[in-house]
């Protein structure tokens, strides 16, 4: 009896230590457990680029197989093609390889050694991104194989010692050539930012013969008469839709001559306030009949310059009616007139 007395006492003590133990246990897991991550922080392991990094880049060098074309941001932060030829960028070319980018999401990592660089084409790349930050600093992506089965590829970073198997980088970045980097429009700031328009006939900067103001959400003339919206609304999209044919940015001294000739009496003058003291001249020239060194067709084209812009535009004849537009073909129909 003495003995299952003191039988139970040991095992009273033996399970108070265990629970004690197991207590103490406890503490010591919630206090120095390795941290836990939340499922917005996991997230942002899965992509090769921190976004507020890529926001940062002023300079682009990208070599795929059809050439390769140095981009950089201006004071503006507008991009600039340097290279092959030295001229403004296309900024939605530059902003769907800067999404590309951010997007590029990582499936699986692999050692980073000789055997799987041929394997997955990265000693000769499709396509090759030195990414330029402040002070010279550099990280160069390399792209190889795509497997179009599964719509992914392969790629290295600079400073990684891994090779990266990654969803199919969009935008077609390796089909890009120099037409898709070069701005051909010859408006290049967003409607949305457009305050006023004025276009004169000639270069004397009095009596308009168009133009318009913005207040609030409204179009008003010079003489205070509200204006259609729909009107102003279609001839600003045609006005952005106006796509150079020529950019003159390689100009010998007789083509330089025959450009000033044609634009120091020009056939008409539009200026364009985009704001915050973004007032942008554009000097628009009659029909050209010849350009010295250039092969054109005599009266179908004309020449516009842009005062932020170092290069004259030539453009096709059927785009210089648009500049013609007066305030009548602008302005709200009487209401009577809707029923003839």
């Amino acid at each position: 009896m003495q003995f299952q007395v003191r039988k139970s006492t040991i095992s009273y003590w033996l399970i108070s230590l265990f629970t004690v133990i197991l207590v103490i246990s406890a503490i010591f897991s919630e206090f120095f457990q390795a941290p836990r991550l939340t499922s917005r922080e996991l997230e942002k392991y899965r992509f090769l680029f921190n976004t507020v990094e890529l926001d940062t880049i002023k300079t682009l060098k990208i070599t795929n197989r059809i050439g390769t074309f140095h981009l950089s941001k201006d004071h503006r932060q507008q991009w600039l093609l340097d290279f092959p030829r030295n001229l403004h960028a296309n900024s939605k070319t530059v902003e769907n390889i800067m999404t590309s980018l951010k997007k590029i999401k990582i499936r699986k990592i692999y050692n980073l050694d000789p055997i799987n660089k041929a394997n997955f084409s990265l000693d000769t790349p499709l396509i090759t991104i030195t990414l330029g930050y402040a002070k010279g600093v550099e990280k160069i992506l390399r792209m190889g194989l795509i497997n179009p089965i599964d719509n992914s590829t392969y790629l290295t970073l600079s400073g990684k010692d891994a090779i990266y198997h990654v969803d199919s980088i969009q935008g077609s970045i390796e089909a890009n050539d120099l037409s898709d980097f070069i701005d051909s429009k010859i408006i290049h700031y967003p409607s949305s930012q457009l305050q006023s328009l004025k276009i004169f006939r000639g270069k004397r900067l009095v009596n308009p013969q168009l133009s318009f103001t913005k207040k609030d959400t409204l179009w008003y003339d010079d003489l205070g008469k509200n204006l259609d919206e729909g009107n102003i609304n279609t001839f600003l999209s045609h006005l952005y839709e106006l796509n150079s044919q020529m950019i003159l940015d390689r100009r010998t001294a007789s083509l330089e001559k025959s450009l000033q000739k044609y634009l120091q009496s020009p056939l008409y003058t539009m200026i364009i306030n985009f704001g915050e003291k973004n007032i942008i001249t554009y000097t628009i020239s009659s029909l050209v009949s010849s350009l010295e060194g250039l092969k054109i067709d005599k009266r179908q084209a004309f020449i516009v310059k842009i005062s932020n812009r170092k290069h004259p535009y030539l453009l096709a004849k059927e785009n210089l009616k648009l500049f013609s537009k007066n305030r009548r073909s602008l302005k709200k129909l009487p209401f009577k007139k809707l029923f003839y």
